[in-house]
Order: structure tokens, then C-alpha cells, then sequence
């Protein structure tokens, strides 16, 4: 099940890990919170995300000297200031009861990245066909200049 939710990395000393606890829960993102779309529409979420954000920058002195069990760059990772951020995440529990998301945003932004190339590949063809020298090509041949003529196409 896909949601709008607030999450952070495991880390076994500030959530607890006991023998009841799934195994490899260090490696995964917790749910905070999860965001009605409701909630999400109207920016009520925004009072919900600055109590978190404001958790974590008032514990920060604590947790850059904590280090993770399996993250080498954790502190790094923390101390981003969009580390607290809403995501869309598949949302699953594990065995030992923890509620876990795994994040598709990414798949968002990778998409967004590859529109911004070809947006941009466009508006140059765009540019160079309004030189006259191209314009000048087009009226006597029919055609564009050779590195003209291809339309960048979007995602296949």
C-alpha cells in the first residue's frame, strides 16, 4: 500500500532494539507518520513535519556522535536539513511489529531529471533553428540542418 508519510532511518539506540525486533531493521526507513491526502491538500502536515524537524535539530549534538550499525555516512545523512521530509513510501510491517517504508520518490525525481535533459535539449534545437543560418537551410532545402532535423523524443 502506497502512502504520503514522514520517515527516518533505524537507528537501533534512539528506537530500541530488542530480541523481539525483525531482523535487519537497521537497514530500513520507519514511518513516523503517515498524511491523509486530506491532510496533504489542505498543508496541515506542515505543523506535523516542523515538530519532527524540530526533534531531530534539538537532539542533533546527541545523534552526530552516534554511529550506525551499518550506515557509514549516517551523520552525514542526519545532519541534511531535508533528512525530515514527506515520502511517497510502500508502506509494510515486519515480523516484529515495526512499520516500515521503503521510498518511490526517487522514481519521481529520476523521471523529473530526464524531462529536464530533453526540455533542455529541446529549447537548444529550438534556439539554433531560429539562427538565420538555419532558417536560411530550411527555406531552400525543405529541411532542417543536419543536427536539427532529430525532435528529442520523451521516455520510451
Amino acid at each position: 500500500m502506497y502512502s504520503i508519510a514522514i520517515r527516518e532511518i533505524f537507528h537501533p539506540i534512539i528506537h530500541g532494539q530488542d530480541e523481539n525486533s525483525s531482523a535487519g531493521i537497521e537497514t530500513h526507513f520507519l514511518v513516523n507518520d503517515r498524511c491523509d491526502l486530506e491532510d496533504f491538500y489542505n498543508n496541515s502536515y506542515k505543523e506535523m513535519l516542523t515538530i519532527y524537524q524540530r526533534a531531530y535539530n534539538g537532539f542533533s549534538r546527541v545523534l552526530n556522535r552516534l554511529k550506525h550499525p551499518t550506515i557509514r555516512n549516517y551523520n552525514t545523512i542526519i545532519k541534511d536539513k531535508n533528512y525530515i521530509k514527506l515520502d511517497i513510501v510502500y508502506i509494510d510491517k515486519l515480523a516484529g511489529g515495526e512499520t516500515v517504508g521503503y521510498i518511490k520518490t526517487f522514481w519521481i525525481k529520476l523521471i523529473q531529471r530526464r524531462w529536464k535533459k530533453i526540455y533542455k535539449q529541446r529549447q537548444d534545437i529550438l534556439k539554433q533553428r531560429m539562427l538565420p543560418k538555419s532558417i536560411r537551410e530550411r527555406e531552400i532545402t525543405g529541411k532542417w540542418p543536419k543536427g536539427l532535423r532529430l525532435w528529442p523524443k520523451g521516455l520510451r
